[in-house]
């Protein structure tokens, strides 16, 4: 959610910025702990999470670490087996908003990043599991 992360990054750059750190320092020290936190986020839908996919595959594709492949021969076919579960949707989650199914995250609270009172952050909970249907069948049996 691009609202979530730009409150964090404002956040960060407020609190660090009055050790006299830059913001691009203040950013860097923003960490994945922070953004699982503080940003609610979403598995993009079949066509967009088709084309991130590939572009991490086909840049990595040929590369080398000492010599070993990045990929095994079993890549093609394990790329070919998954674009299939990709482009139907099977590991992209609903937008609540457009479709009207239920959030995958919980408000839980607020509080202060990195202690500091001028920093407040809404704190979320996400409501995902192994599966679609077990996080709706959580957010159900919590909510009914």
């Amino acid at each position: 959610h691009e609202g979530d992360w730009r409150r964090l990054v404002d956040a960060a750059v407020r609190h660090y910025g009055k050790q006299g750190l830059s913001r691009h320092q203040a950013i860097q020290r923003v960490t994945k702990e922070d953004v699982q936190k503080y940003c609610r986020r979403r598995i993009p839908l079949g066509d967009e999470l088709f084309r991130r996919v590939r572009e991490v595959i086909e840049r990595y594709d040929k590369k080398e670490v000492d010599g070993v492949p990045l990929y095994n021969r079993y890549m093609p076919k394990i790329w070919e087996h998954l674009q299939i579960h990709i482009r139907r949707g099977c590991l992209s989650e609903p937008d609540p908003v457009e479709d009207g199914t239920l959030p995958l995250y919980t408000l839980v609270g607020t509080e202060f990043y990195r202690g500091d009172p001028s920093c407040p952050l809404e704190v979320y909970r996400t409501c995902r599991s192994t599966s679609q249907v077990e996080a709706y069948h959580r957010v159900l049996k919590s909510n009914f």
